[in-house]
């Protein structure tokens, strides 16, 4: 025997024996030993690291259920999420949202997704199989079933009623090829080295006309300084008390003066002198103390001693001397007898002296009309167009140089100076100053888009402006930060500071559709994919000579972890848990858990530290939806829904296209406790039936809002008279019970007739509706249809129905009577019958073991043999399900049949928002979901688990999405124990990835 037929053997006799069901079954639930299955994504098909993670995952168990305890491992699927999707538009041969919508349509996309899931089943069941793992994989639970979406809904409602959840304008990580933001975690995952082109950007200063002194086209107002220097070789300074600085004496031109007749006017009422002499000497623009100057300088001659005329203005007067000295200036000043030399201080206090010495030049016309520059650096030319701002660092040491190339002037951050000069040589080193010097000073901007927009002239009135901030820093560019707002969270925080955020939707530039495409806001570019132009871009501004440098740079960029798209940073509204509110307690609680290794519960508990507000909203279509549902005039005006229930209550009052639907089997019977079978009617409920039927009055109080909207459907066979009768009388009375009670038995009286004379098959399936259906009253009625299986020959025989056939189509169910399609046909003729007659109502069938199954069949679709012990119910036990009546199926709270479903309250209406959930989010709520948790008080569930393992990369995911929305619900950490397995790699060294394929097929294994 091969090893291949050995091991086929041995799964083989497993499956026979119930080997691993036992080791359950046979053990107390007392002894439980709780965990959680980490579902794969049902996007492909499995490889070996799932086999070294599914290793881990069966060992402990093994072993706990060696030493007696109970350990229930169900498997899961997670079918929701962008993996799903992107594996099927790949399947479509369509890429992105755009494609969805445009060429496939929104309900064909998410069908097309639910058959996906559903293929890859089979291949994962083969690999739990193959690989020894025992592991309940015949009843998992999937994502995208409605039970565990149910759950879903109630978490996210239940953490949305703790004030915990909120509407943010922020900007985000986003995938312009899926339409939609991620989460920080997902973004941390997606990094990779992308080629992109930096450019160091000119943004001349522009300031607006002053209406009293002259200035230049640029903004710079006119000052005149007067050198005046005596017979000793010695040159006048005054000393500026606001300034604390040492200046030429002079001042600034008024308009409409030339420049001569201002000097003569400034050195009169400065130092009481009569020019008689002057040489022009050349300019310099000069930003000081938030102040744009050009200082015109003048050799000037005067027969007048020099005294201070102003004294509120002015300190001192000095006579200063130049000597030579050897430092990088190459001269020191001497004022009565002190040498300055100290290069620094030179720059500062006797800047004005520097420039005359060393700067001045009258042939120099840059120097004079040159433009005046800010330079900023950038990665993402894109975002130009929608720059409104410059941001600096206040405390950093910015200089200005004047370029000898250009011949203009650059301001940018001490440091980075190396960065854009080779040599000194190069430029002119003009003055130097902290940032927040340079604060509020505004510039052109390189576009006029903006300016052109429908933004308020409040707003526009702020723009192209020099904001600081603290996140400015010179490691890289030129300590000058371009700020767009729309595409930048540190940019957005700045603007927000200046002119607050909760306008922000007010003053925001968002040029850029869902796709990353240019709109016609900015119609150079219309349509065109931001990423796709930044090449247009940079070559508009070198047209316009706007570029000082362009540097290719590789850096390590965020891109879409399933699409690979790179991503771009968007300011939009989403949905945000206050995960930062909770970090305290789910970073502290944390250190509870044992991880192994032990070192990477300090990465887990850095990560919840610093974690900021988890943005859970998608704009997608294949996931759980975002259960609010805001009224359509006032979105501000929202409630959250928590079960179908309300969901159901919720339409009856407006879109109206759904139907409750309550199924309840019969009360013990003494036919049960014999295990004989009934088709007839000859079984009664024993004395726990009738207790069973008292008790339904109070088990069925919660699903029944209006007793006038209720309608019960009965099976012909008197058990279910029986148990719904208590419950009949506290509606209707026990005198009308009692008459509608003949009627019944009347009808069932026919109904044992026809089953002696084996006429019941041909009555059910192909009488008319009148002869099938018979009214008691308005709100009672007997169907035939949900009578039980009808088998004539094994009437009062002693035979478990379990023992019925159940998969074979061609033969009957029972000895004879109804096959399988038979009665599936007979139950959804049922089901479709009342929902259509009775739409919004409460339907209450009252049937048996297996029809109420085939009835929830007409729902559900599942596999009927597979299955049907899942959907049968014990003696008087209650279930629900919600039925679409436009869909004509159960209620679907996939898009885009939830977002039909409207209501209206005190007259308003009321739609969901568009939104379905981030898939970690249904990750986190698992433990919920596996167990259609909906809170119900007292009820045991599987919670924590005592055990979970997941690979290295589920740090920021699983590990953290379980532990959040666990402490949210339930205040407690999700698991106590982790096993943390390293990453499989594949022979390129990358992660093995379903998405890559870089794996050799395991059934090869």
């Amino acid at each position: 025997m091969s090893n291949l037929e050995m091991m086929e053997s041995i799964l083989a006799y497993r499956k026979s024996d119930n080997t691993f069901e036992k080791s359950i079954k046979e053990r107390n639930e007392a002894m439980a030993y709780k965990f959680f299955d980490g579902p794969p994504f049902a996007s492909g098909n499995p490889h070996y690291g799932h086999l070294l993670a599914g290793s881990i995952k069966d060992t402990i168990p093994r072993y706990m259920t060696m030493r007696g305890y109970q350990v229930k491992r169900k498997r899961g699927w997670d079918c929701h999420g962008l993996p799903v999707e992107k594996a099927v538009e790949k399947a479509l041969g369509i890429d992105g949202k755009k494609d969805i919508e445009e060429k496939i349509g929104i309900q064909t996309f998410v069908e097309k997704c639910r058959e996906y899931v559903n293929q890859t089943n089979t291949e994962w069941k083969r690999f739990v199989d193959h690989t020894g793992r025992w592991v309940d994989i015949t009843n998992p639970y999937f994502t995208m079933d409605l039970d565990f979406m149910e759950s879903v809904m109630r978490c996210f409602s239940n953490i949305y009623n703790q004030n915990k959840v909120y509407k943010g304008f922020k900007v985000q990580g986003y995938c312009p090829s899926c339409a939609t933001p991620l989460a920080n975690n997902e973004i941390a995952e997606g990094y990779e080295d992308r080629q992109d082109t930096a450019l160091t950007v000119k943004f001349p200063h522009l300031a607006p006309e002053s209406e009293k002194y002259s200035c230049s086209e640029d903004g710079f107002i006119d000052v005149v300084a007067g050198v005046l220097r005596d017979e000793k070789g010695r040159y006048a300074m005054i000393h500026h008390t606001k300034e604390n600085l040492w200046f030429f004496p002079g001042g600034k031109v008024e308009k409409g003066e030339d420049l001569t007749t201002a000097l003569k006017r400034e050195l009169k009422e400065e130092i009481g002198t009569e020019l008689t002499t002057s040489k022009y000497l050349g300019a310099v623009k000069i930003i000081h103390l938030s102040k744009p100057r050009r200082v015109h300088r003048f050799e000037v001659e005067s027969n007048d001693i020099p005294t201070l005329q102003e004294p509120e203005k002015h300190k001192d007067i000095q006579w200063v001397t130049e000597e030579l000295y050897e430092n990088s200036l190459g001269f020191a000043i001497n004022i009565n007898g002190t040498i300055i030399n100290d290069e620094r201080e030179l720059l500062h206090d006797f800047i004005d002296f520097y420039l005359f010495k060393k700067v001045l030049n009258p042939q120099e016309k840059g120097l004079i009309e040159g433009k005046f520059n800010f330079l900023a650096w950038t990665t993402t030319p894109w975002t130009l167009p929608s720059n409104m701002f410059l941001t600096i660092g206040e405390n950093i040491d910015y200089v200005t140089v004047y370029d000898q190339k250009s011949q203009e002037y650059y301001v940018l951050a001490e440091a980075l100076l190396k960065k854009y000069y080779k040599s000194p040589e190069d430029y002119t080193f003009i003055y130097k100053q902290k940032g927040k010097e340079l604060k509020n000073l505004t510039y052109q901007p390189l576009f006029d888009y903006i300016k052109k927009s429908n933004i308020a002239d409040e707003y526009k009135n702020q723009f192209f402006q020099i904001l600081t901030g603290e996140f400015v820093s010179t490691e890289d560019g030129t300590g000058i930060v371009h700020t767009a707002p729309s595409f930048g969270e540190d940019d957005f925080n700045a603007v927000a500071n200046l002119l607050g955020g909760e306008t922000s939707k007010e003053w925001l530039f968002m040029p850029v559709d869902e796709y990353g495409c240019f709109t016609s806001e900015v119609p150079d570019y219309q349509g065109m994919k931001v990423m796709e132009s930044n090449k247009p871009i940079t070559e508009h501004l070198k047209a316009n000579q706007k570029i000082v440098k362009t540097e290719s740079l590789v850096h390590s960029y965020p891109h879409c972890r399933r699409c690979k798209t790179p991503l771009i940073y968007k300011a939009m509204s989403s949905r945000f848990i206050k995960e930062k509110e909770m970090n305290a307690q789910t970073a502290s609680q944390a250190g509870e858990i044992k991880f192994i290794p032990e070192t990477v519960k300090n990465r887990f508990v850095n990560g919840l530290q610093q974690a900021p507000d988890w943005n859970v909203a998608r704009n997608r279509y294949r996931g759980s939806p975002l259960p609010i549902w805001q009224n359509v005039e006032n979105p501000e005006d929202r409630f959250v829904i928590n079960t179908l229930d309300e969901l159901y209550h919720l339409t009856t009052s407006g879109s109206k296209n759904l139907t409750k639907n309550v199924f309840i089997r019969h009360g013990r019977t003494d036919f049960n406790e014999e295990k004989k079978f009934d088709s007839l009617g000859d079984a009664r409920l024993n004395e726990l039936g009738e207790q069973q039927a008292q008790g339904l009055v109070s088990k069925l109080a919660p699903h029944i809002e209006k007793k006038s909207d209720v309608v019960f459907i009965l099976s012909p066979l008197p058990r279910v008279w029986q148990t719904i009768k208590p419950t009949l009388i506290s509606f209707f009375g026990a005198d009308e019970v009692a008459r509608c009670e003949k009627l019944y038995f009347e009808h069932h009286e026919g109904h044992k007739d026809r089953f002696e004379k084996r006429k019941t098959f041909d009555h059910v399936h192909n009488g008319a509706a009148e002869e099938i259906v018979v009214k008691l009253n308005d709100q009672l009625f007997i169907d035939s249809r949900i009578t039980d299986l009808i088998n004539y020959t094994d009437q009062g025989e002693k035979i478990s129905c379990d023992m019925f056939n159940r998969f074979d189509e061609e033969r009957s169910i029972g000895t004879d009577g109804e096959k399988l399609e038979d009665y599936r046909k007979r139950t959804e003729s049922a089901i479709h019958y009342w929902n259509s007659n009775h739409q919004t109502k409460t339907l209450v069938y009252v049937s048996h073991d297996d029809t109420i199954a085939m009835l929830r069949r007409a729902f559900r679709k599942f596999e009927y043999g597979l299955y049907r012990k899942n959907y049968k119910l014990g003696n008087a036990e209650v279930r629900v399900h919600y039925r679409d009546s436009d869909k004509q199926g159960e209620v679907d709270l996939h898009k885009p049949y939830v977002d039909t479903y409207r209501g209206i309250r005190e007259g308003k209406t009321y739609k969901r928002t568009p939104e379905v959930l981030d898939c970690w989010f249904e990750s986190g709520a698992m433990p919920f979901g596996q167990d259609h948790y909906l809170g119900e008080e007292g009820r045991n569930i599987s919670y924590p688990a005592d055990f979970i393992a997941e690979g290295l990369d589920q740090t920021r995911g699983r590990f953290r999405s379980l532990h959040v929305v666990g402490h949210a619900i339930k205040g407690e950490n999700a698991y106590k124990n982790v096993i943390v397995n390293g990453l499989v790699l594949a022979e390129d060294g990358k992660k093995m990835s379903k998405s890559l394929k870089n794996y050799p097929d395991p059934k090869e294994l």
